[in-house]
């Protein structure tokens, strides 16, 4: 499989079929709670500086070779045009595996050029990242001619019929359960002795699947998961909960209570591993940058990577999608599963479709004014891969690329604040892991079988497009940080997938709702525990006393809660705000994204839909604004256009010309 197969199968959307009860399953009074989890050590993420101002330049296979000959012109220019100043590689060796794989044999380097084109790049201010994987061992030729795998086949991610993933070529996926995790480990520290970088990203870190099921399969996982049923639960609730004596413990093949623990166990997998090497890679380097690339949007977590984000200093992932409205709900879903680490997003600037599917054109000019700045207005540090860059034909794509970006970079001020706004909706990383299936496997892609659509438990709720475009900023909320602290700052919380939910995070979100908050949400709110177990009634409800029949809003303590049925959730969500005045008054096809800084608001507005000739932008009470003077910015034109806040009735409105594609208000609060 080349890289070319690998960014197409990324754009495959991975479906979920909904979990039903295993028929072995008792009734869910008669089953003991699942003890407590075993600690998991967390060294935190990095307070290094420049993590949070990265503009990321990624060469790859031939382009990496373009990249660092004749690195001096290239880094100096690349950066003033485009405001890089980070550049990730592979290592020479596994860059000329590469090279050979994809038959690009010309783009060989030397060590000796490598090194001087990377030192090019350093010079020019920019930060080194180097590439490796514990699944593929970051293309290392040991692992890319399929040495490794012949020498150790039992370190295979293996489905439950014992067949191992294979990608890029014969080689199959590395086990992180297994001895390779030590060994690209040792791998990964002789490329931090070797180049001293200043991070590493270790590529597609998860399991995967195959048209047969989940892996993995193997016996080191078996060994695995058996000692951490053990250790957390104990032989006695072991034996009484799965009927299965201990020392016959193996990982189910089927849904039910065990096959939920073991995938709660997988996530642990990988984030041991993620805290496994940050600590050893920062005992030589203390301010060395640690990350991992998760396709979080995907709606089947069969990577495990719901605990890796904890365990890593910033939020990275893939977006070879265009839509803008895509773009954005799934900035709020990575902006949520970040929880204040930066968040960096690989931008698919580059066209790749079935009926052109090489990599060397950039998107249309079109294109690009609308999916660029969906990422930059919701706060993701841009990751751009170094293609179409010496297309001819891309040259006007490519100057319309640095135009925004090289704006991006000089207009550091207008991306300073914090989220502002009133709404937040929960994302529920539970429910996903413990009540989504896979769906029948169409083919087998980069990361796993690409497998029917379906629409059960998506980890995106359902409901946040409408919002979005009904002019309502959204910030998203991953329930296991559901605090006072964290719920305080809004009024509304909207919760449409949260069917998987423990005590605690009950009684925190109804300590928010009894303080005043507002609370909509679906009848089956709660209604699973953490292995999937029905209960009786809807764990959030009961703690509030509440019944999940009343169609009206009902009062707890100084807040309340209405209960709107999935079928007519958004409706729902939207009534209520609009009856609170929540949203913005905007043209139809925009939207618009709050921050606040020390002294100023700061209103990204993004056209992703056509937009009127002229616009006008309301504001609603919440944001307090006053007629005051306001600068009007954007990569259309060079400074800030002068505008006014004005009175229109009981509001307050700034109306302006036909709005570009992108464009960021600012004035004082």
């Amino acid at each position: 499989m080349t890289r070319r197969d690998f960014a197409q199968a990324s754009l495959a959307v991975l479906g979920s079929l909904a979990l039903q009860p295993a028929r072995a399953q008792a009734a869910a009074d008669s089953l003991e709670p699942i003890p407590p989890d075993l600690p998991l050590p967390s060294s935190g993420p990095s307070r290094t500086k420049w993590i949070r101002e990265a503009i990321v330049l990624q060469p790859w296979a031939d382009t990496q070779f373009t990249a660092l000959t004749n690195a001096v012109e290239r880094a100096r220019g690349m950066k003033q045009e485009f405001g890089f100043n980070a550049i990730i590689v592979l290592p020479t060796d596994a860059h000329n595996a590469l090279c050979d794989f994809v038959e690009k044999p010309n783009s060989h380097l030397t060590d000796a050029q490598f090194r001087e084109g990377v030192e090019a790049y350093r010079k020019e201010g920019y930060r080194l990242i180097l590439y490796t994987s514990v699944m593929h061992c970051g293309h290392a030729p040991v692992w890319q001619s399929g040495e490794l795998n012949r020498a150790h086949p039992d370190w295979s991610q293996r489905d439950p019929q014992g067949t191992p993933i294979t990608s890029f070529g014969n080689a199959s996926w590395l086990c992180g359960s297994s001895p390779a995790r030590d060994y690209t480990l040792d791998y990964t520290l002789r490329l931090q002795h070797d180049y001293s970088p200043d991070g590493f990203m270790l590529d597609n870190n998860g399991f995967g699947h195959t048209k047969f099921g989940w892996t993995c399969y193997c016996d080191y996982c078996q060994q695995g998961f058996r000692k951490y049923a053990l250790a957390r639960c104990g032989a006695d609730w072991v034996k009484s909960q799965t009927q299965i004596d201990p020392q016959d413990l193996k990982i189910p093949t089927e849904p039910g209570r065990l096959f939920a623990l073991w995938t709660h166990w997988r996530n642990r997998v990988w984030a041991e591993i993620d805290e496994l090497f940050q600590k050893r890679l920062r005992k030589v380097n203390p301010q060395i940058l640690f990350f991992a690339n998760t396709q979080y949007d995907l709606p089947v977590d069969t990577q495990a990577s719901s605990l890796q984000f904890q365990h890593e200093d910033i939020v990275f992932s893939e977006t070879h999608e265009v839509d803008p409205w895509y773009i954005s709900q799934k900035m709020v879903l990575g902006q949520a599963l970040a929880g204040g680490r930066p968040l960096w997003d690989y931008m698919g600037t580059f066209a790749s479709t079935p009926q052109n599917p090489a990599l060397d054109s950039l998107r249309p000019i079109e294109v690009l004014q609308r999916s660029i700045p969906a990422s930059l207005a919701h706060g993701a540090r841009p990751w751009i891969v170094y293609l179409g860059f010496n297309d001819a034909p891309s040259e006007p794509a490519l100057r319309e690329m640095g135009r925004y970006m090289g704006w991006y970079a000089s207009h550091p001020g207008l991306y300073a604040g914090t989220p502002n706004t009133p709404v937040a909706t929960v994302v529920s990383l539970r429910t996903r892991d413990v009540l989504a299936r896979l769906g029948k496997c169409r083919s087998q892609g980069v990361t796993g079988c690409d497998a029917e659509p379906s629409t059960e438990h998506p980890l995106t709720p359902p409901h946040l497009e409408r919002l979005l475009k009904a002019g309502v900023p959204v910030v998203g909320l991953v329930e296991a940080r559901f605090a006072m602290d964290t719920l305080r700052p809004f009024q509304v919380v909207t919760l449409e997938s949260g069917m998987v939910m423990n005590e605690q995070e009950a009684k925190a979100l109804s300590a928010w709702v009894s303080a005043g908050g507002f609370l909509i949400t679906v009848p089956e709110a709660g209604e699973y525990d953490d292995l999937g177990c029905k209960r009786e009634k809807s764990l959030l409800l009961t703690t509030m006393g509440l019944s999940p029949q009343v169609p009206e809003a009902q009062s707890y303590g100084k807040g309340k809660v209405l209960v709107a049925d999935a079928g007519r959730f958004a409706d729902a969500v939207l009534d209520a705000l609009q009856s609170a005045q929540i949203p913005f008054g905007l043209p139809q096809g925009m939207e618009v994204i709050c921050y606040r800084s020390s002294h100023h608001h700061l209103i990204h507005l993004l056209r992703n839909d056509a937009a009127a000739d002229e616009g006008a932008l309301r504001f609603p009470h919440w944001l307090a604004a006053r007629p005051v003077p306001a600068k009007w910015f954007s990569p259309d034109w060079p400074g800030g256009k002068a505008l006014a806040l004005e009175h229109d009735g009981g509001s307050i409105v700034l109306r302006f010309p036909e709005p570009p594609p992108y464009s960021v208000l600012v004035f004082s609060h």
